[in-house]
């Protein structure tokens, strides 16, 4: 938590979590960003870069906004920090203000608390953040691999058949090898590529952070034939 250097305001830890509780980000957001509701999250351009498709997400339950193409993402107080260009005093004193909440003083002791407690907290949903959106493009970038090589087989595969095929008998066993285990890989690569698209935050940041429950949580997909309510096509 961050306060004037002159001292004379420094925030409670009390009037802040009352702030918060009283804060809804996407009302919040939605005055300043248009959104659309896509699952259980919210949809809009990015107001801190230029954009065409939208890849601004509110997430209500967590009251964390994340841009897949910026990257940025935090609360209620980073959101109007950063749109009012402040720092967070200043977003503070504004959320306050449109809260109904009274500010008091506090020692300045607490101050440095909240400030170090704040930053621990941003810090952790960025890289929580990093984390998702890596496993996001590692799951799409699986699944452009495993098309790719199904194609080539399948077109060496056909020239080969369309010519000597006594000739090439070994790299036409190769060939036949690669076609088979893209198919027998690419159900599964599709479905955690839609876990990452379409399912709500908790899995996906359960798949990001636990590489070793990605093959089951693709499983279960596969097994459900959809992602919270989205139906895959497998």
């Amino acid at each position: 938590m961050a306060a004037r250097k002159d001292g004379l305001t420094m925030i409670p830890s009390e009037a802040v979590e009352e702030i918060r509780q009283r804060t809804d980000l996407v009302v919040l957001a939605g005055e300043y960003v248009p959104l659309r509701k896509r699952g259980q999250n919210l949809l809009g351009l990015c107001p801190f870069h230029s954009e065409k498709t939208p890849s601004f997400a509110v997430h209500p339950t967590r009251q964390i906004y994340h841009c897949f193409g910026c990257g940025i993402g935090g609360d209620a107080f980073d959101f109007i920090a950063r749109i009012e260009r402040t720092d967070f005093l200043g977003a503070t004193k504004i959320l306050a203000a449109r809260a109904g909440v009274q500010l008091e003083r506090v020692p300045s002791q607490e101050t440095e608390r909240l400030r170090s407690e704040h930053k621990r907290q941003v810090d952790a949903a960025a890289k929580l953040a990093a984390l998702e959106r890596a496993a996001f493009f590692e799951t799409r970038g699986e699944c452009h691999q495993l098309e790719r090589l199904y194609r080539l087989a399948s077109s060496r595969l056909r020239r080969i058949h369309h010519g000597d095929a006594e000739r090439f008998q070994g790299e036409s066993d190769l060939a036949w090898f690669a076609l088979s285990e893209a198919s027998r890989q690419m159900p599964k690569a599709a479905a955690a590529y839609s876990l990452m698209a379409f399912a709500p935050l908790e899995q996906r940041v359960d798949f990001a952070i636990h590489p070793g429950r990605r093959e089951a949580m693709a499983e279960d997909v596969l097994e459900l034939g959809s992602v919270s309510g989205h139906e895959v096509q497998l």
